[in-house]
């Protein structure tokens, strides 16, 4: 599968070999940077962690880039590439952020049914207590 066959505009190629890298959705790893017989330029040939409908076997036109499961390699130039590391640290982020909020509206519900309970047990309750 060729992900993109759009210029790089003279920009270097900014990944390598073992990138954990995603993109058009899919994660993987990169496998291979440099040229292709698709089109000039340097791309990544990409070894995505799932299988994908177009995918293929680290060959384009039955020259080989690099090896992986059929189904799982896509090129595509570094301009359609980001880090997944990048992605991973902003999912992070946010479900942090998430769980902060529970644990401060958890903290809230709390606090709040501790007061009304004070407020219900008042000194002439505690008078008439065996």
């Amino acid at each position: 599968a060729v992900v993109s066959t759009q210029s790089t505009g003279g920009q270097s190629n900014p990944f390598k070999v073992g990138d954990r890298v995603a993109t058009l959705g899919y994660t993987g790893t990169v496998r291979y940077v440099g040229p292709t017989n698709i089109e000039e330029g340097e791309w990544c040939g990409i070894e995505c962690d799932k299988e994908l409908k177009s995918g293929n076997d680290g060959t384009h036109q039955f020259k080989r880039y690099f090896t992986c499961e059929l189904g799982r390699g896509v090129f595509a130039k570094p301009n359609m590439v980001s880090y997944y590391e990048q992605q991973k640290t902003t999912t992070n982020f946010v479900t942090l952020s998430r769980a902060v909020c529970l644990i401060q509206r958890l903290v809230r519900n709390y606090r709040a049914r501790k007061k009304a309970e004070r407020i219900k047990t008042t000194p002439k309750d505690l008078q008439n207590v065996d």
